[in-house]
């Protein structure tokens, strides 16, 4: 008799060891990167895409629908690229605007330069100074 009540326990150990195993391979499940695991205060648990909304809402634990998720992502999405489009514009004022004032002050150094060539081949000529046409200056 002692046989049959080793063997059963050693049956009903082996059993139970594999139900632990399997019970603890089911709790670490791995979670999708896109998605969550929302618990539902110790009751349930979810797995939701990443930014839903969940949470008590009254007496309910509401979860955001996929339908409401996405809709709202939409939005969301909208806003951020109609603010971009808008920086990008801003962005492109200010570049022409910044690059008619270099133009401004290349062409203003560029006559002080040409204004300075002159003045400099008077006093080195005794004769006078050179003609403009003899000087090449490059616009921009």
């Amino acid at each position: 008799m002692r046989k049959w009540q080793r063997l059963s326990f050693l049956v009903f150990f082996l059993f139970s060891g594999q139900n632990i195993l399997f019970a603890q391979t089911n709790r670490t499940q791995e979670i999708p990167p896109w998605m969550e695991k929302v618990d539902k205060d110790g009751q349930a648990s979810y797995l939701v895409p990443k930014g839903s909304r969940a949470g008590k809402f009254g007496a309910e634990y509401k979860v955001e629908t996929t339908e409401e998720f996405v809709a709202r992502r939409f939005y969301e999405l909208d806003r951020r690229l109609d603010k971009m489009e808008q920086r990008e514009e801003d962005l492109d004022q200010k570049l022409d605007e910044n690059l008619e004032s270099l133009q401004k002050q290349l062409s203003d150094l560029n006559t002080a330069l040409q204004d300075m060539k002159k003045e400099l081949a008077a006093q080195d000529r005794p004769g006078g100074a050179i003609p403009i046409e003899s000087f090449e200056i490059k616009e921009p």
